[in-house]
């Protein structure tokens, strides 16, 4: 748990730059499709093979600071992220169930009511459940109830991406295409290093 603190500390900076832009927040939701790849230390020393696969994600949006050209943005999104691959002849899927935080810097540009923007920040992943299935056997780890695996599985991600928003009434509508790449195995911060390429729609209310 103490590779976690730094996590914790990027959003303690985000919340404090926040407070900043109080008087212009938009909260919301979305909805995404995404393609989604897990590697790992295992695959990479064993030459395993790891294949992309479809899984949903959808949470919650807030937005500091919408009507700046440069804006804050937090959300809070179940995230679940899959991998196949094949083992002495078996073919696994393995999905990892996480609670993603992103923290995201906004650039957005135009002056009328349809917008382009871009993003980038960093994104903490925090599994609370593992699932293998394959089609002899199928396990789980439960992380709630088993703490000491939440390092094997602890992911944090480069995430970067384009969208394009329509302002309305009380809101604003958008889509967005994103990509996050984890660092969790690559920086020795878990086990694991988390990919996706994602789809979203959604709406913010602004406040």
């Amino acid at each position: 748990m103490k590779k976690g603190r730094y996590i914790f500390c990027l959003m303690l900076l985000g919340l404090i730059i926040s407070n900043k832009a109080l008087s212009q927040t938009a909260i919301g939701f979305k909805g995404s499709l995404q393609m989604t790849k897990l590697d790992s230390k295992w695959n990479y020393s064993d030459n395993i093979e790891t294949m992309w696969v479809y899984m949903p994600d959808f949470g919650v949006v807030v937005n500091f600071g919408y009507e700046n050209p440069l804006s804050f943005q937090m959300e809070f999104n179940y995230s679940p992220k899959a991998t196949k691959y094949t083992e002495f002849g078996e073919e696994t899927k393995q999905t990892n169930y996480y609670l993603d935080l992103p923290l995201l810097l906004k650039a957005q540009f135009g002056k009328n009511e349809a917008k382009f923007y871009s993003i980038f920040g960093v994104t903490a992943s925090f599994p609370f459940v593992i699932k293998y299935k394959s089609d002899e056997d199928e396990s789980k780890v439960n992380i709630i109830k088993d703490e000491t695996a939440i390092e094997y599985y602890l992911d944090a991600a480069l995430s970067i991406g384009a969208g394009f928003s329509y302002e309305l009434d009380n809101g604003s509508f958008f889509t967005e295409i994103r990509y996050n790449h984890g660092l969790g195995n690559t920086l020795d911060f878990g086990d694991y290093d988390s990919k996706a390429l994602r789809l979203s729609v959604g709406y913010l209310f602004h406040l």
